[in-house]
């Protein structure tokens, strides 16, 4: 039984003791008659050891965030709100693919990025 009441949950959970809890995602609301897409286009630079903050946007939808492919510079995380945070280690050029799902539609969108990250001494 507790199997079917998990898979009827669209969002991810957890069960705890007999109470099944479903976990916070973040991202927009979907709406209607559209597609989910990213609608951040560009990363602003970061500089190692500075703190780095961006919110990812999308449309549509968009309700866990994840990274596809390539790599997120060292120090840096991608929170399933879509949040990229943290302090770069390494100066560098960084090209990912992150992805968003609604899972209102089951619609996924994805987006290729590349994140500079600057010298300490740029800043």
């Amino acid at each position: 039984m507790l199997s079917r009441v998990l898979r009827r949950i669209a969002a991810p959970a957890v069960v705890v003791g007999l109470l099944v809890v479903a976990l916070p995602l973040g991202g927009p609301v979907a709406c209607d008659g559209c597609s989910t897409s990213i609608s951040t286009s560009e990363l602003p630079d970061g500089i190692v050891g500075q703190e780095y903050f961006v919110q990812l946007d999308s449309d549509c939808g968009g309700d866990q965030w994840f990274l596809d492919s390539g790599t997120l510079p060292p120090g840096i995380a991608l929170s399933n709100g879509g949040k990229l945070t943290g302090a770069p280690l390494l100066a560098g050029l960084y090209t990912f693919t992150i992805g968003v799902v609604d899972y209102d539609d089951g619609d996924y969108a994805f987006r290729g990025f590349a994140l500079t990250v600057l010298p300490a001494d740029a800043g």
